[in-house]
């Protein structure tokens, strides 16, 4: 029974930290894709998904993308960013021509990038607001 103990624990610190670095759906998609449900994404962590995120889009997955897409539409489950830097460095811009974004061919996995996106500023407005009034009442 100790021994039991110990393994579960151990594997239950193994997977968080997996979780953290974002490995556990990014192995998945890289082990098979087709693997990957909707249940899975919405219960994973702001590090998986957004390892996800980068993995799907950089081999341009449309439907992994849009399971991610389905979990950002309800907005308790989008992901705000953590720095401004994150948000340039994954901008997609509203009205880019191919010529100014080349990684950017197929114009269906724009639209879900720039919802995706849209989910991720809303996100990332109401996590503010709430560490804004959260400050404000402790005055």
């Amino acid at each position: 029974h100790k021994m039991q103990t110990v393994i579960r624990r151990l594997r239950k610190e193994l997977n968080s930290a997996a979780r953290k670095k974002g490995f556990m759906l990014r192995d998945q998609f890289l082990i098979d894709d087709k693997a990957l449900t909707l249940q899975k994404i919405k219960k994973g962590k702001a590090g998986d998904v957004k390892e996800l995120t980068r993995l799907a889009t950089k081999a341009r997955n449309k439907r992994v993308l849009e399971l991610i897409y389905s979990r950002f539409v309800d907005e308790r489950k989008a992901i705000p960013v953590e720095s401004i830097s994150q948000l340039q460095s994954q901008w997609v811009a509203l009205a880019s021509s191919k010529k100014d974004d080349p990684g950017i061919e197929d114009e269906e996995l724009r639209n879900l990038q720039l919802k995706v996106q849209r989910a991720t500023v809303k996100a990332t407005i109401s996590d503010m607001n709430k560490r804004l009034k959260g400050d404000l009442s402790s005055d």
